[in-house]
């Protein structure tokens, strides 16, 4: 973070705290939907940390689709995000993306093991909120988002792999 005074500091901590809480909160509520976990993720983000525009792309059936667009949609993902911000969080400006892209400043790649499975595309309100360390919670909190969506999935694909096989079982005890 630039250069600020202890007391403005702890407030950015203490932001990054309560928007750690309410992501890890709706997280453990077995109920809480992915579309919800996205709108809380936005609504977090845009409150709590004062993003000022904000999208997020993450991987579905091979492609990538916006989840969560603020404060308007600006399309889909280009294919200079994909083929160069990969590995770490790069810079907006560097990849030419055009004039709807302005407003944005940092791309925080999303990977588990060897993939990416979402992009964030943020764009900062508050200048004392803009340095390496707030990139690093941002890249945190979306790893605890987008994990806590892939073990949704994970787990729908096994409930229904379980019912298909408990379908199968009950087809050979009737014949």
């Amino acid at each position: 973070m630039p250069n600020i005074t202890p007391d403005k500091r702890l407030f950015l901590k203490e932001r990054e705290l309560n928007a750690l809480l309410e992501i890890t909160r709706a997280i453990t509520q077995d109920s809480t939907s992915e579309a919800t976990l996205y709108k809380i993720f936005q609504f977090t983000l845009i409150g709590q940390l004062g993003m000022r525009r904000l999208v997020l792309y993450v991987l579905s059936n091979g492609v990538f689709r916006s989840e969560v667009a603020f404060p308007v949609a600006v399309g889909a993902l280009p294919s200079a995000v994909r083929a160069k911000c990969y590995d770490a969080p790069c810079d907006v400006a560097s990849m030419g993306l055009g004039p709807a892209w302005d407003g944005f400043e940092t791309v925080i790649p999303v990977r588990l093991a060897d993939q990416v499975l979402a992009y964030v595309l943020i764009g900062t309100a508050q200048a004392d909120y803009a340095g390496r360390e707030a990139i690093t919670f941002l890249e945190t909190l979306s790893n605890i988002l987008i994990g806590a969506v892939e073990n949704r999935r994970l787990t729908r694909q096994r409930m229904a792999a379980a019912a298909l096989q408990r379908e199968i079982e009950i087809a050979q005890d009737v014949q």
